[in-house]
């Protein structure tokens, strides 16, 4: 996903480039932590932490299994 949530409740898009690695951001959908992952090889991006049930995530599977 692309957006997320700090803290204080403000949006956070992945494709700017002032994301600050350190700080806590949560899934805008279930409100479950989420972690930023920046790379050479793929789109910066925000991905859940592990074992989170989030709708989203579920969503996901649902279509790339189609």
């Amino acid at each position: 996903m692309y957006v997320a949530y700090d803290s204080k409740d403000e949006v956070w898009n992945a494709l700017d480039d002032k994301i600050e690695k350190e700080k806590d951001y949560h899934c805008p959908i279930c409100g479950g932590k989420v972690i930023f992952k920046q790379g050479k090889k793929i789109q910066s991006h925000f991905a859940h932490a592990k074992n989170c049930s989030c709708q989203y995530e579920t969503y996901k599977k649902r279509v790339r299994s189609i």
